[in-house]
């Protein structure tokens, strides 16, 4: 190789040699391709609990729950329990929420509650009267009590029913109304009753009304013309005394439950 060969060939390698270390003191001396890298701990969200919607500690699982029971003083006529007393299943024979639940559930009963220090439970013979616990000063001992829907897809505060759908809302319309017996009971009860009668609507007294009793009028009052008085009327949500209801289950009360 000629000397001018030599030198070029020189000068090149050199020009290598100095990228290669630049590189290096870029890309390994000064940077982090060798460095430990830092584990960064991503937020974790705390196991829980709650398995679904209302659930609380202590409650049932898979069902809408809530702490404490309404106060009686939100119900002027008394509380009507099933079983007359609080004590559906007595004391000492309730050792978990749940034995309550499955006790309403094999009786029908839509609505539960569970004295956690008595270990007893209670239903309500009307389940809309838990739509108090909708106020605060409402709520008796919540941390004594659990109450709690039976079936899944229904609020406690809506006294474990699905008032969506239309067949049932809250208050009533005076158009046409008589009076059905005079006892206290369920509104599936009344809405089995209003099937015998022959109506098509039919109102309900719930525990919130101050006269609701055994000797007047009790529970139940029929709509005699519901076409005519209740097509368009989609009720009244400030009335937690009276509800109305459309005798066939996929009827809709504003459609005059036709």
């Amino acid at each position: 190789m000629d000397p001018v060969g030599l030198i070029v060939m020189l000068i090149i390698l050199a020009l290598f040699a100095g990228a290669m270390y630049v590189g290096y003191q870029k890309f390994v001396v000064e940077g982090d391709l060798f460095k430990t890298q830092e584990t960064v701990e991503l937020p974790t969200t705390p196991e829980s609990s709650y398995r679904a919607p209302g659930e609380v500690p202590g409650g049932v699982a898979g069902v809408d729950n809530m702490k404490g029971r309404p106060y009686a003083s939100a119900a002027p006529a008394g509380i009507k329990y099933y079983g007359g007393s609080d004590k559906l299943v007595p004391d000492g024979e309730a050792k978990t929420a749940d034995v309550c639940k499955e006790f309403s559930a094999s009786n029908g009963i839509n609505n539960w509650g569970w004295d956690r220090i008595n270990k007893s439970c209670f239903a309500y013979i009307d389940s809309s009267f838990l739509s108090a616990m909708t106020e605060k000063d409402n709520v008796e001992a919540p941390s004594q009590y659990i109450v709690g829907c039976t079936n899944p897809g229904v609020k406690v505060y809506e006294g474990c029913r699905d008032m969506d759908s239309g067949n049932v809302v809250w208050g009533y319309t005076s158009a046409g109304n008589t009076n059905g017996p005079g006892t206290v009971m369920s509104l599936e009860a009344c809405r089995a009753l209003a099937n015998d009668e022959g109506y098509d609507a039919f109102g309900y007294r719930t525990n919130r009304h101050s006269g609701l009793n055994d000797a007047g009028g009790g529970s139940c009052f029929y709509y005699k013309d519901p076409e005519a008085g209740l097509t368009g009327w989609s009720g009244n949500l400030t009335d937690k005394a009276h509800m109305t209801t459309c005798t066939d289950p996929s009827k809709k009360v504003k459609g005059g439950c036709q």
